[in-house]
């Protein structure tokens, strides 16, 4: 009697235990949200990184990432040309860069694309790459915002080409970052 107790009661023991503990892992795998004042947070929830919010044209958003890194590379070929590294920093400062450029330099930094070209030092203003990363960061939140403000996301290309509102510095920050984004935490 003892032996046929013990082989109902082990088993039924054992299959307790399993679904203590699968219920545990249950509870604890679901997202617990934390209300503050106005806002809830979800602790599972990625942190929001680099332009993640940011609205861009649909015709950007719908590049995929071989014609994009294409056209990223061309306006990279572009801005390498134009030697900003060697000219007086005043000159990072001239509005000579449209939107559609810039908007296609922000999808890249929003899908988190991995652009990598063969750069050397001096490709950029030594007032660029002599920037704290925390400079840089801030440099990017000042550029996100402003596309935020002045672009209206529903122009059409030719519109957003006619935009000239960039200037060298905020091509020069997003470039710098997208080639060195693994050394910035965000």
């Amino acid at each position: 009697m003892n032996i046929l107790f013990f082989a109902i009661v082990i088993p039924v023991l054992i299959l307790l235990i399993l679904l203590v503990i699968i219920l545990i892992k249950k509870n604890n795998s679901k997202s617990t949200t934390v209300k503050t004042n106005t806002t809830s947070i979800q602790k599972d929830e990625e942190p929001k990184t680099m332009c993640s919010d940011l609205k861009l044209p649909n015709r950007v958003e719908k590049f995929d990432n071989h014609t994009l890194f294409q056209a990223c590379n061309k306006i990279f070929d572009t801005f390498k040309a134009l030697d900003y590294a060697s000219k007086q920093e005043s000159f990072l400062d001239k509005k000579e860069w449209h939107t559609w450029q810039v908007s296609l330099l922000l999808r890249t930094v929003k899908i988190k694309y991995n652009f990598y070209v063969p750069t050397q030092k001096g490709t950029f203003h030594p007032s660029i790459e002599n920037q704290p990363n925390e400079n840089i960061l801030g440099l990017m939140k000042r550029i996100e915002s402003k596309y935020l403000n002045q672009v209206n996301v529903d122009r059409n290309k030719d519109e957003l080409c006619n935009e000239i509102i960039w200037t060298s510095r905020d091509v020069s920050v997003i470039f710098y970052y997208l080639i060195n984004r693994n050394n910035f935490k965000e």
